[in-house]
């Protein structure tokens, strides 16, 4: 029976254990899995495994299990600072709006008065030049 590799998506022998195009680790279905607990000596990989692979394999598992304790906690860390930085949102929201409606609304004036003081401005240098210029013809 042939394997499907998640990667690649190429079929396999049953009897490797890597993907031969990609090298990714094969990966067992459920159905393979409830087979393999049902029935573990249809594999003899299971049953080959020496004492000093299982020590291995039981201290990767106590540090996979202390080490995901660990990522557990910060998660929840984190998603707590994550609610009290949303809290602290949405109480201060509407202050934040005000402000922003404010600030568009003093922009608009500044605007207006940026307007008139460049149509004073040239008010004045056209009064300054007639000024001149009538002093000038007496």
């Amino acid at each position: 029976m042939a394997w499907t590799c998640i990667n690649c998506e190429t079929k396999n022998a049953d009897s490797v254990a890597h993907c031969q195009v990609c090298s990714v680790e094969r990966y067992f279905s459920w159905n393979e899995v409830n087979q393999l607990l049902k029935n573990p000596s249809a594999t003899p990989a299971i049953n080959a495994i020496t004492p000093q692979e299982l020590k291995k394999i039981e201290t990767n598992l106590k540090r996979f299990t202390t080490e995901n304790k660990k990522l557990r906690e910060s998660n929840k860390e984190l998603s707590q600072k994550m609610h009290d930085l949303q809290v602290f949102y949405d109480t201060n929201s509407s202050v934040v709006e005000n402000l922003e409606n404010e600030n568009n609304e003093l922009s608009k004036w500044n605007t207006m008065l940026k307007l008139w003081l460049g149509i004073i401005a040239i008010l004045i240098l056209f009064l300054f030049l007639a000024k001149v210029t009538i002093s000038i013809n007496f």
